[in-house]
């Protein structure tokens, strides 16, 4: 799940199964890395107040799992 979506600030993205070392990717819409870091949670708080509007793709991934999903930034 990623709420809120669109989002402001901050971004929480909450996986079902817990993400042990992993790392989460952020996008942007041409495909280039914002952001990278291993999260230790199967909830992940992501600010994202400095990133400028428009969307994001996210992979979240270790060697078990791979989710995917996006998000949209709007001031």
């Amino acid at each position: 799940a990623v709420f809120p979506n669109p989002a402001n600030e901050v971004v929480n993205i909450k996986t079902v199964v817990p993400i042990n070392n992993g790392v989460l990717t952020v996008m942007n819409h041409l495909g280039q890395t914002i952001i990278e870091l291993a999260p230790n949670s199967d909830v992940i708080a992501l600010n994202t107040s400095s990133l400028p509007t428009g969307f994001y793709i996210f992979i979240l991934k270790n060697e078990e799992v791979t989710i995917t999903g996006n998000f949209q930034i709007v001031r």
